[in-house]
Order: structure tokens, then C-alpha cells, then sequence
């Protein structure tokens, strides 16, 4: 009863929110309603001549392009750079001998006919010519060959999902798996259950008038269209205008989400009378039908790899009672050598499945010519055997079957449940928020709460707070954070007053505010809104444990933002068994929070337990999500080409989450010392920046900070300086002065000085950030340890030895406390206690550092580890001050060893190393061992160094030296 009543006060304010928010992603992709083109070249031809436009008029019948040339040169740009067509070319008989074998090979190029002119033969030879149709005398014969042709296309390009059965599931990889198998499902189901008006067959019309301009025949088409459409049947219409046909079919096999929906009322008046058809005959038996087409060579052997699995075409599916129309369609094929022809002989069992089909006897523009039967699209069949008839053309057995996955049929139910009740609109919208289709489920948004205030329905009124919740989603989404603020406001505004304090919806859109100020980075204030949503959500936790779920996680992520990556991880897990108790083992949500849980063991240096989770996520996404979908391209990071294809494709030119991807990938490449490379991303990143509304932003600070961390490593120190300042700037004007992010700017600025050698500047702005980090963390935060042994490093370059070990000491007792007794920082931390003591001059203390250090590396570490090599020598230094030379002589030939294991022979390293063994024997009065080190030293360093080196010099005097002391 409350929610009734509510829905009428929300109603009446959705304007008042809709005045909040100012501006509405729209859709701006421009389609294209046919790829299909031909191209006419004849260097002859005159456009204006009225034959001429005649034969335009009979091709644009079938396509909706024709591009006449007369020119070769401008043909062939065209030709060459034509994306994403289908072209059909008619060339003139007397260019056709050179002009052919030039561009033949061309992909787009799917069929040749040479028109030949009375006055002159044709010399090619048609039968080296694949893609040579014929040679033909008039425009209608090659019309007529055409539209066989443009017919064979599409049934060759015709997408199909795979899905294989459950006995043969270990043995294929995740990313085969077709991830459309369930979305067209969902989408066909959404679809067939919304009511179109009058307006939806208006609106497809005039977008594709527009589409059409200057093709007089389409229009004229498109007239009938809008006038006669309910004149005659659907089937009537599909099977009559090839632009009916081959644009729906052209938006199911991209899954084209936009043309889609704008042919939603057809895709439901064909499927309602296929249905109807197969009611009215009641067919009782079995039946044997074919269907031939080409598909590409992967696809077939991807598809020959799973017999008993399953197999869904994503179209509208036409096959024939007569095995010789379908055979010569799929032996046709086998021109193009990229494909392989096919023949699926399809079994239908009545007494088994009860899928509908519709026999177009009769019913058909074409009544009975190719005894077609048509299925519906997502029909499922099983694949039960494949076996070659001949070369390249094989038969595929198939079996109609309403059966599905079961793992599948359990993620698809739980999304279903996800999506909600409501109109189908509503549903639709939900489950484009699923598929990462943000904009397209904007526009559906948006066109809804323009509807609520003239809509009396209870259906999309009992909607209304679901439509306003996932409105402010999809701004989230699309990196719109102020205006999903905005809107979130809003709405709370209107919920807090005509809802209980403890309603579930409170809970989510709490929740959502605080998701938001995570991504306006006023974590204090999101916390704040995740614990209202916790309180809310646990005083009925059997109804909410979804919603807990969400809301564990979000406070989980709070505290990954402050550092806190311990209590991060517990929220994490908490959020992880609600996932496994509740959600099949491959629902979105649980690749979620496994991502979560790898990042936190991440950035707590937990990489075996990180590369685990990250890879469970990974086998869910690639199993579930679109191809294309903007979550998998986080999950692909570690391969950050690929996660920026998936944005590139998905997601506005200047979304966030590309200067993410950019970032991303420049770090790969950082961190592979390829500053180059990194750089150009980097910049990537800034440009897309500085032409958006980021501009100024904090995103924007943190990508100068990527190319001030690039110009350091490179030792341009002056650029980098240059934009580390760019950074603070931006920080200093839009962060409170005690912020963390504030701390870590002043922090990269002292290591940038410390590098210059500027100690003192270097201490300056390390000890900003120590002031923040002091005021904002726990006095034993991690972040804490890190800077305290920054400025304990800086004081240890000043030679303020005791300043470095106050702040060294500080280090290792916050580690003592936070670490496990063998962590690696716990090593660095006890090695530089070691060098500080050397320094010092406290031999015994360093010693026992350094073997503290040398014990935890022992547990992490091979024997040969190259970090053991440096501990082995300033162990052997401080033995050898303290005049234990056996000590010293041991830990040197350790370094030694383990040298020899992973440097060249002749390394100057190896140089020093057996010059220090040789001093070591010269101080034991072993001068010939002595000797013979100090030559072997000699003998490499001399290669490295010019001769009169002053180390190169000190060592030949060494040499003499210990040759005079042997001879005595």
C-alpha cells in the first residue's frame, strides 16, 4: 500500500529530478542499415544517361548503395579503403583482363560480374577467377545474379553460439565460450514481450529514410512499408524486401543492440506469427530439414570440436525442405577460401521439443519456391555428429532441443531475477545495464521518466523507483560521477519523505551514494552512507543478503582507498560467502569479488594468492560477459592492448575508464623499462584529458604524476620535476591540505630530490608528507613505515646517522608489529639497519642485521638470488674491518658463486669481486691467491675502462706489488 501511494508522490517529482541533471547521454554511433555496397566502374559511363540511371535503379532495388566510377585510380582508394562492407563490383568487359587480378584479393570484395558491351569480347579467363560471377550482357541478368549472391552473404555470415555440453567442459578453454549463448536469450525474451505502438514502426521508418536518401526505390519501398505494413504478414514482409531481411539479420549477427531495439516491433510481430503458424498445424511428425551456408574456417572447427554441445543461430533461421536448394548453397561457399561450405541436416521430434517453427507454404512473398521453413531467433539446437561429404563441405547433423546448459540456466535465471519485474522497457533497459550497454540503456531511462508523468499504467508506475535508481547507475557508469550525485540526491530527497527509515530501497540507494563519493574521492562521506545501507540491510538479512553483499564489498573498497588493505580484504571475504552461499559458482557478482580480493592481496604483496583470484576472474567473465563488456577489460589489465579494445569499443572516446586503460598500459611498459612507449600512453591519457571535462581533475593530476614517474626513471629530472608541480597544483586546489593524496605527491617529489641530490629539499617534502600521514593513519599504518624510511635513507645520505636510525627503527617497529616475521620488506628494512651500523662503525651490530635479513631472504628466495650476492659482500666488508678475514673470505666467494650463476664472465662486477677476494688474501699474506685474483680482476676491467682509469692504475700497482711481495 505504501509503495502505491509512494509511486504517484515519485511520479509527480521525477521533472524536479530530471531538472538536477544537466545533460542526458544520447545515443551518437551512426549506423549504416546495409554494408552491402555495389560498385560499377566502366570508364565509359555517363550518370546522366537514362539508361544508366535506369540500371542504378534496378540495383538499388537490392542494395542501398551503388558508387559509380569512371575513373580506376578512384576506384581502387575506395576500394581499398572501404571498412566493414560487403562490396559486389560490376566492371565493364574491356578493363576487366588487368583490372580484376589487381583487386581481386581485396577481403571486402565478396563477387565480381563483367558487363560486356556488344562491341568488344571478353579476354579473361573465368575460371582463375573465384570471385567472377560471369560475364553478362544486360543489367538484368546481373541483378538477378546479384541478389542470389547478397543472399548467399548473409547466409554465410550468419553468427551462431556455441555452447559445449557439460561432459566435454574441462576440456575447452573459458574464453571459447560464446558469452551471446545467454544474452540474445534474455534479449529475445524482453523483446517478444513488449507491447509497440504505432510510433515504433514510425520511428524505424524515418530513420531508415534517412538512411536512404537518394536511392528514390528505397523510399518508395519504405512508403509501402509504413502504409501496407499490417496489410500483410510479417513473414510476407521478410521474405519479400531484401532490406527487411537483410538489416534485421545484419543487427542480430553484431548483436547490435541500437538497431536492435528500433526493430523490436518486427522482431515481435514475426516471432508472435511463427508461433501462431506453428499452433494452427500442430505438427505431430518428425522431420528432416537442411539448411547450407559458408562459415568462417575457425568458426567450423570450433563448432567441429563439440559434438553434444549446443548450438544457437542468433538470427532469424530459414531452412529447407529441399536438400538440394540447401546443398548448393553451402557447396557455393567454397569459393571463398576463408570459408567453409556446410550443410546442417536438422531433425525435428515434435514428441521431444516443443519449438516453435513455421512451415511458409503459402504464406511467404515467394510462396513455396524453396519450401522454407523459418525458426525464430536463439532456436537451440544439439550437435550430433560431423562428417566430410567433400572437400571442404561437410554435413553437420543437428537436433532441435528446447534443453539447455545447466550452470547456464542458473546465471541466466539469476540475471533474469536481477533485470526485475516491470514493463518490458523497463526489463530491457536492466538488462543493457548488464551487458555494459550504458548509453543505449540511458536513452531507454531517459525516455521513461518522460513517460511516468502522463502514464496511468500501475506496471511502469510500480517501476518508477527502480527507473530512478538505475538512471543514476548508468551516469556512474559512464564516468558522469557530479551528475549521478546529482540525481542520487534527488531521489533520496523524495524516498527519505515517503518511505520508512528501514525500507530495503534506502538501503540500495545509500549504498549507490556512497559507490559514487568513492569515485569523487571523499571516502570519509561514502563510508558514512555504506554504514546507514549496512544498518538497514541487516535488520532483514534473508531479503538483503544481495544487497549486503554490495555493500561489504563497497566498504571493502573505502578502505583499499585508505590503505587499509587488511580490514579491505575481510570485507572482501565477507562479501565473498554471501557470493557462494547464494549466487551460481560463474554470476557476475562473484567475478567481482574475486577481482576485489586479487587486488587486495596485491597491494598487501600477496602475489601467489593475487594471480589465484585474478585468474578465477577471469574464468568467469570470459565465460558470462560479452565479448566487449568494460569489466573484462580490468580483468585484462595484465594484457592492457586487449582491455583498451574492449573501451575503445564500449565506451565513450573520452570515458574515464580509457585514460584507466591508457595509464594501465604505459605502467606495463614502465615497468618493463620501456620509458618510450610508456610515455606515448601516458600522453595518450593527457590528450584525452585536456579535450574532456577532466580537465583540472584529480584523474588528471594523477596521469602528471605517471609522466613525472616516467621522466624520473629516465634521470630527466627537470621534466619531471615540471610535472610533479603540474600535479600538486591540481591537488592543492581541489584536496583539503591534510588529504592522503597530498602526502603522496609531497612523497614522489622528495624521492625526485633525493635522486637530484638535493637532500635537503628531499627532506622537506618527505617530512609534508609525514605531518599528513601522522594526522590521518593509525600510528602503525603501512604508509607510515614506508616514509619513516625515506627520511631515515635521506638522513643516512646527510650523514646524520642518528636522525637516520631514529627513523629506521620507527620503520621496523611498525613492520614488527603489521608484517609476518618473513616478510620481504622486514629484510630491507633489517639490511638497511645493517648499512647504517657499518656506517656507524657498530660491526657487530650490522652483522646482526645483515644475517636477520639474510635469514628471510633464505625463505623466500633461491640460493643463487642475486639479492643474496649483495648481502654476502657487506657482510664480507664488515668481517673484514673487523679483521676476521677467514669470515670475509667465505661471504665473497658466496657473492662470487652466486655472480658467476647470472653475469656474464667478464662482468665488471665479477671485476670488483675478485679484486676484493684478492685484497682479502693479500691481508692473510696468501700473495700468491692474491695475485692470481687481482690479474683475473685486471684482465676484465681492463676491457671496460680506458687505460689510464685511476682504479685500473691502482689495481696494476697492486699487481706489482703482490708479484714483489711473492718473489720475497
Amino acid at each position: 500500500m505504501v509503495m502505491t501511494h509512494s509511486a504517484e508522490q515519485v511520479a509527480n517529482q521525477a521533472n524536479v529530478i530530471k531538472t538536477k541533471v544537466s545533460t542526458w547521454p544520447r545515443f551518437t554511433r551512426c549506423h549504416n542499415i546495409d554494408n552491402s555496397l555495389v560498385i560499377w566502374l566502366d570508364l565509359d559511363i555517363n550518370e546522366s544517361n537514362p539508361d544508366t540511371t535506369a540500371a542504378t535503379n534496378k540495383l538499388q532495388h537490392i542494395v542501398n548503395t551503388v558508387k559509380i566510377f569512371n575513373d580506376t585510380n578512384a576506384c581502387i582508394d575506395f576500394l581499398t579503403n572501404a571498412e566493414n562492407k560487403i562490396i559486389f563490383m560490376v566492371i565493364s568487359n574491356d578493363i576487366s583482363e588487368w583490372f580484376v587480378p589487381l583487386i581481386e584479393q581485396l577481403t571486402s570484395l565478396h563477387s565480381i560480374y563483367i558487363l560486356q558491351n556488344q562491341e568488344t569480347q571478353v579476354h579473361l579467363s573465368i575460371g582463375d577467377h573465384k570471385k567472377v560471377k560471369g560475364i553478362f550482357t544486360n543489367i538484368d541478368t546481373i541483378c538477378i545474379s546479384l541478389k542470389l549472391n547478397i543472399h548467399q552473404s548473409i547466409n554465410d555470415y550468419t553468427s551462431f553460439s556455441i555452447l559445449p555440453s557439460v561432459d566435454s567442459t574441462q576440456s575447452v578453454k573459458f574464453d571459447e565460450l560464446d558469452q551471446s549463448f545467454m544474452y540474445s536469450q534474455l534479449l529475445k525474451e524482453i523483446i517478444v514481450d513488449i507491447q509497440y505502438d504505432e510510433k515504433a514502426k514510425l520511428d524505424f521508418v524515418n530513420f531508415c529514410r534517412g538512411q536512404c536518401l537518394g536511392n528514390n526505390i528505397r523510399l518508395n519501398i519504405l512508403n509501402q512499408f509504413e502504409s501496407n505494413y499490417e496489410s500483410n504478414s510479417p513473414v510476407w514482409w521478410y521474405t519479400k524486401e531484401p532490406f527487411v531481411y537483410t538489416v534485421l539479420n545484419q543487427a542480430l549477427r553484431k548483436l547490435d543492440i541500437e538497431m536492435i531495439i528500433m526493430m523490436g516491433f518486427f522482431i515481435h510481430d514475426l516471432h508472435r506469427q511463427i508461433e501462431q503458424i506453428y499452433a494452427q498445424r500442430n505438427p505431430t511428425n518428425k522431420m528432416i530439414i537442411y539448411r547450407g551456408q559458408g562459415i568462417s574456417n575457425d568458426e567450423f572447427e570450433k563448432l567441429r570440436k563439440n559434438i553434444d554441445g549446443l548450438l544457437s543461430f542468433n538470427n532469424f533461421l530459414s531452412t529447407s525442405i529441399d536438400q538440394d536448394v540447401s546443398l548448393a548453397f553451402g557447396s557455393s561457399a567454397r569459393d571463398d577460401p576463408n570459408l567453409t561450405g556446410v550443410l546442417f541436416r536438422i531433425e525435428i521430434d515434435p514428441s521431444i521439443s516443443i519449438v516453435p517453427f513455421a512451415q511458409l507454404d503459402d504464406i511467404s512473398f515467394y510462396s513455396n519456391f524453396e519450401r522454407e521453413i523459418l525458426f525464430s531467433m536463439h532456436t537451440i539446437f544439439r550437435i550430433s555428429s560431423v562428417m566430410e561429404i567433400e572437400n571442404r563441405l561437410w554435413q553437420i547433423d543437428l537436433k532441435l532441443t528446447d534443453n539447455n546448459n545447466e550452470q547456464l540456466k542458473l546465471v541466466t535465471e539469476c540475471i533474469r531475477n536481477e533485470i526485475g519485474d516491470g514493463t518490458g522497457w523497463v526489463r530491457m533497459a536492466g538488462l543493457l545495464l548488464k551487458m555494459g550497454k550504458f548509453d543505449q540503456a540511458s536513452t531507454i531511462y531517459n525516455t521513461l521518466l518522460k513517460a511516468i508523468p502522463n502514464n496511468t499504467q500501475n506496471e511502469l508506475q510500480t517501476s518508477i523507483p527502480a527507473i530512478l535508481n538505475n538512471t543514476a547507475v548508468v551516469h556512474v557508469s559512464l564516468g558522469a560521477y557530479e551528475t549521478a550525485h546529482s540525481f542520487y540526491e534527488g531521489i533520496l530527497e523524495i524516498f527519505e519523505e515517503i518511505l520508512p527509515s528501514d525500507h530495503p530501497l534506502l538501503a540500495s540507494i545509500y549504498n549507490n551514494i556512497g559507490a559514487v563519493y568513492i569515485s569523487l574521492d571523499n571516502f570519509t562521506t561514502a563510508l558514512s552512507y555504506f554504514q546507514k545501507s549496512c544498518e538497514i540491510a541487516q535488520k532483514s538479512l534473508r531479503e538483503n543478503e544481495q544487497e549486503l553483499l554490495k555493500i561489504y564489498h563497497n566498504i571493502g573498497h573505502v578502505y583499499r582507498k585508505l590503505g587499509d588493505y587488511p580490514t579491505a580484504l575481510l570485507y572482501y571475504e565477507k562479501a565473498l560467502e554471501i557470493d557462494q552461499r547464494t549466487l551460481p559458482p560463474f554470476h557476475p557478482y562473484l567475478a567481482t569479488t574475486y577481482f576485489s580480493i586479487a587486488e587486495a592481496h596485491e597491494l598487501m604483496t600477496n602475489y601467489a594468492s593475487a594471480l589465484a583470484f585474478s585468474e578465477k576472474t577471469l574464468e568467469i567473465e570470459q565465460r558470462i560477459l560479452p565479448p566487449f563488456h568494460p569489466s573484462l577489460s580490468s580483468t585484462y589489465i595484465i594484457i592492457g592492448e586487449k582491455a583498451l579494445e574492449i573501451q575503445e569499443k564500449s565506451l565513450p572516446s573520452n570515458h574515464p575508464d580509457r585514460v584507466v586503460a591508457l595509464n594501465n598500459i604505459g605502467e606495463v611498459y614502465r615497468s618493463m623499462g620501456d620509458h618510450t612507449t610508456a610515455l606515448s600512453y601516458y600522453m595518450k591519457a593527457l590528450d584525452i584529458q585536456e579535450q574532456a571535462s577532466s580537465s583540472g581533475s584529480l584523474r588528471m593530476s594523477n596521469t602528471y604524476k605517471h609522466i613525472a614517474d616516467v621522466y624520473s626513471s629516465m634521470k630527466d629530472y627537470e621534466n619531471s620535476l615540471s610535472y610533479y608541480e603540474k600535479a600538486l597544483e591540481i591537488k592543492r586546489t581541489l584536496l583539503p591540505p591534510f588529504h592522503l593524496d597530498m602526502a603522496a605527491i609531497y612523497v614522489d617529489l622528495g624521492g625526485l630530490y633525493q635522486s637530484m641530490e638535493n637532500y635537503t629539499d628531499a627532506l622537506s617534502y618527505y617530512q609534508k608528507a609525514l605531518e599528513i600521514q601522522e594526522k590521518l593513519l593509525e600510528p602503525d599504518h603501512a604508509h607510515l613505515a614506508i616514509t619513516y624510511n625515506d627520511i631515515g635513507l635521506v638522513y643516512q645520505l646527510m650523514e646524520d646517522y642518528s636522525c637516520a636510525l631514529s627513523y629506521y627503527q620507527k620503520t621496523l617497529e611498525i613492520q614488527v608489529k603489521r608484517l609476518s616475521p618473513d616478510h620481504p620488506h622486514l629484510s630491507a628494512t633489517y639490511h638497511n639497519l645493517g648499512d647504517l651500523s657499518f656506517f656507524m662503525k657498530d660491526y657487530t651490530t650490522a652483522l646482526s642485521y645483515y644475517e636477520k635479513a639474510l635469514e628471510i631472504k633464505y625463505k623466500s628466495l633461491l640460493p643463487n638470488h642475486p639479492s643474496l650476492a649483495v648481502i654476502y659482500n657487506n657482510m664480507g666488508q664488515v668481517y673484514r674491518m673487523m679483521e676476521d678475514y677467514s669470515n670475509a673470505l667465505s661471504k665473497f666467494e658466496k657473492r662470487l658463486d652466486i655472480q658467476l650463476t647470472f653475469l656474464q664472465p667478464d662482468d665488471s662486477d665479477i671485476a670488483t669481486t675478485y679484486e676484493t677476494i684478492g685484497l682479502v688474501h693479500q691481508s692473510m699474506k696468501n700473495y700468491s691467491l692474491a695475485l692470481s685474483y687481482c690479474k683475473k680482476a685486471f684482465e676484465i676491467q681492463e676491457k671496460h675502462v680506458p687505460s689510464d682509469d685511476p682504479e685500473l692504475l691502482e689495481l696494476k700497482e697492486t699487481i706489482n706489488t703482490l708479484e714483489s711481495l711473492e718473489k720475497d
